[in-house]
């Protein structure tokens, strides 16, 4: 998105988040329907999640796009090699 339609970062790493709590909130819908939902576990995690959805905008536009794209690349690997079972 920053380099197809030059969109400046925090603005796609917030529209990434907005996709991910879409999906995240039906993972949350099927878990309960199943009965496999921790409701302690999601009443520590939410509140946390919509904090961090206010503050982490603020934080990308103070800082440099570089050091935005860096943080979210090492994001990823670290996801990535977590999923791969490396780390």
């Amino acid at each position: 998105m920053t380099v197809g339609l030059g969109l400046p970062m925090y603005v796609v790493v917030g529209s990434s988040l907005l996709a991910i709590f879409f999906n995240t909130l039906m993972g949350t819908a099927r878990h309960f329907q199943f009965g496999n939902f921790d409701l302690v576990f999601f009443l520590i995690m939410f509140p946390a999640a919509i904090l961090g959805g206010f503050i982490a905008p603020q934080i990308a536009k103070r800082v440099s796009p570089l050091t935005v794209k860096r943080v979210a690349v090492a994001g990823l690997l670290i996801l990535a090699l977590n999923l791969l079972g490396v780390y």
